[in-house]
């Protein structure tokens, strides 16, 4: 048992599964510098196998902003030994005690935040670890500092490395009520996805915007969270064009297909930076610094030789998927609506967007909404399809050929394929 080398605190706060104590080391007689937890309830098989997948996933981990482990005995799972697990404290409160305690929080800080919870999720998904249950309550801010947070309780997580072991089957309902997704639902079986967490994310700046949890995807009015008054109000500060590319973001994170919205936490995190960099006045530091990693590349072509060729790369690219989904439009007229393909630009940025939508012409909360982006990154055309790449070529002046015409159709039948059969 703990005992031996660990001496308990105080009693603290939370814990569904397990009882929180502070905790120190026998041999220190300091400060309570880490967190004892016991398991709640000793004789369930299913909470002792749980605890053992979070220790599980958290022994492959080591990064700043994820919580860190320092012993357990929960290889003992399938004995009748009292399972413990002890982690380093995190000094400062949870997210949801410090956004209780301001009216606001500031854009560049809740997005600087964001960013942050995303670089953890990125190191996360690395490792082959999706989290699962990223909330207010999951994340602590080191000193209430909203660009220190720390990713905790690994307790639904899940770790590819353990995949026939693992505890959550597929016909198990799983997530939280601050954002309650469908692929978690009992009947979805997506519920291993690391989109999963970067929609979390997604839902967590908007906590930190709204100081309001997004709690789903459609409400009952079909509004998504950007799109509801306590939303509204809260960005109604915002200068016009940072507040609509904050709205992008968040119309690009919170569809309700899975395979719609932003699939990795690297393509969000490229995606805020380019929110706060078009506001000018936010955190112009974030841009600069991609910029500056930028001219570090040694054959890197540079914003001068993409402006030269935007016209005919971004006719190319708009001629490429606006066919595509014309083709599609006349084959499925009949049983749903589209939204004409949108195309922006940002040449400083080498940064192209095409956006196009359908829903149902009998339930307009069947929607799907999908992302093509293509970006110049090195000496290379990159693009991506709602935040997953799916085409990296070369960069030419000439424009784009047919290999790109064939991987946007695939990518885009793929989309289809997937929205079509959950819409059934």
């Amino acid at each position: 048992m703990w005992e031996a080398q660990w001496e308990r605190g105080d009693p603290l706060e939370g814990g569904a599964q397990g009882r929180p104590y502070l905790a120190r080391r026998r041999s220190s007689s300091g400060e309570y510098t880490h967190i004892l937890k016991e398991l709640r309830n000793q004789s369930d098989k299913g909470r002792r196998r749980r605890m053992s997948f979070e220790v599980s996933a958290l022994q492959v981990l080591d990064h700043p902003r994820v919580a860190k482990l320092a012993d357990s005995n929960t290889q003992l799972w399938d004995s009748e030994e009292p399972l413990y697990v002890v982690m380093d404290r995190v000094a400062g409160r949870n997210v949801a005690e410090v956004r209780r305690a301001v009216e606001h929080v500031a854009l560049d800080k809740a997005v600087t935040f964001a960013l942050r919870l995303l670089e953890a999720v990125e190191y996360c998904h690395s490792r082959g670890v999706v989290h699962r249950d990223i909330k207010p309550e999951n994340v602590v801010l080191v000193g209430d500092d909203w660009e220190n947070p720390v990713l905790i309780d690994f307790g639904l997580s899940f770790n590819k490395g353990l995949l026939e072991q693992h505890a959550t089957r597929e016909s198990e309902a799983m997530g939280n009520k601050f954002l309650v997704l469908p692929e978690q639902a009992s009947d979805r079986g997506a519920k291993r996805e690391p989109a999963t967490d970067v929609t979390q994310c997604a839902g967590m700046l908007y906590y930190a915007i709204v100081g309001r949890a997004p709690f789903v995807l459609l409400d009952q009015s079909g509004k998504a969270p950007h799109e509801r008054e306590e939303y509204r109000q809260a960005v109604a500060r915002l200068e016009p064009a940072t507040e609509k590319r904050l709205s992008q973001f968040f119309a690009a994170s919170f569809p309700y297909p899975l395979a719609a919205r932003i699939q990795s936490a690297q393509a969000a995190a490229s995606a805020l930076r380019s929110v706060i960099a078009a506001g000018g006045s936010m955190a112009d530091w974030n841009f600069a610094q991609e910029l500056e990693q930028l001219k570090e590349l040694p054959k890197h072509v540079g914003a001068e030789a993409f402006l030269k060729s935007s016209t005919g790369l971004l006719n190319n690219f708009e001629t490429i998927c606006a066919g595509t989904v014309s083709k599609i439009e006349i084959s499925l007229q009949s049983a749903w609506t589209f939204r004409s393909g949108t195309l922006t630009k940002d040449l400083q940025g080498c940064v192209i967007t095409f956006r196009w939508s359908m829903a149902s012409r009998k339930d307009q909360k069947q929607k799907l909404d999908c992302l093509i982006k293509g970006a110049l990154v090195g000496t290379e055309f990159v693009a991506t399809y709602s935040g997953t790449e799916f085409f990296r070529t070369a960069f030419s002046v000439g424009g784009l050929d047919d290999a790109f015409r064939l991987e946007v159709e695939k990518r885009t039948i793929a989309a289809l394929q997937e929205f079509l059969g959950r819409a059934t």
